[in-house]
């Protein structure tokens, strides 16, 4: 196979025909040849020697691990700084995305907990209610379900039921008076 020294000489071109037929060395004297160029590449776009190096590798080894089906048309040197360009927005995307999901963690870790604190309370007011209007007059029931559930005007449900505003009006106000009676005002004030 030879020594590292005997491939120094060779282009870039005759050092990947070698690679793409297994030459190990051929692979490590263009590593060599590249890597800190690359490197020093990559860090400028990414501002961190580790994800810097982190690039290189990752595209150096693809190079390695692809090298029968990769086929470079132009420089070499063109494809190399492209694939490290290419990797380290890899890198940047994935950061971000990474990013994205640690914020939405920590605010699930800040909210998710009160959120499902508020879930069970509201859950609770609204059973106790509903069991506080499941106990009212059929007819001031109706209504109360129809202005507040089905926010309908007091001229709409009078329409409807084929009685006055004004008794529409009473029996909604019976109905809050029996509500705040019962239940802690409050927590009525939160859910209305």
């Amino acid at each position: 196979m030879g020594t590292r020294l005997e491939y120094k000489a060779h282009t870039d071109a005759a050092l990947l025909d070698l690679i793409k037929k297994g030459h190990e060395v051929a692979f490590a004297e263009l590593y060599e040849r590249y890597w800190t160029a690359l490197f020093l590449y990559s860090r400028k776009i990414l501002r961190n020697d580790s994800d810097a190096e982190d690039s290189v590798q990752e595209t150096l080894t693809y190079i390695w691990n692809r090298r029968r089906e990769i086929a470079i048309t132009g420089s070499v040197t063109s494809y190399l700084f492209t694939a490290v360009r290419h990797k380290s927005l890899d890198i940047i995307n994935r950061q971000r995305r990474f990013d994205i999901y640690l914020d939405s963690f920590k605010d699930f870790l800040d909210k998710g907990v009160n959120a499902t604190e508020e879930n069970i309370h509201e859950r609770e007011l609204l059973q106790s209610i509903l069991k506080v209007i499941a106990e009212l007059p059929p007819r001031t029931q109706e209504i109360f379900k129809l202005s507040r559930f089905e926010q309908l005007s007091q001229k709409r449900i009078g329409e409807i039921l084929n009685i006055s505003d004004q008794t529409v009006k009473n029996q909604v106000t019976q109905a809050m008076k029996i509500l705040r009676l019962k239940i802690n005002q409050t927590m009525l004030l939160l859910f209305f």
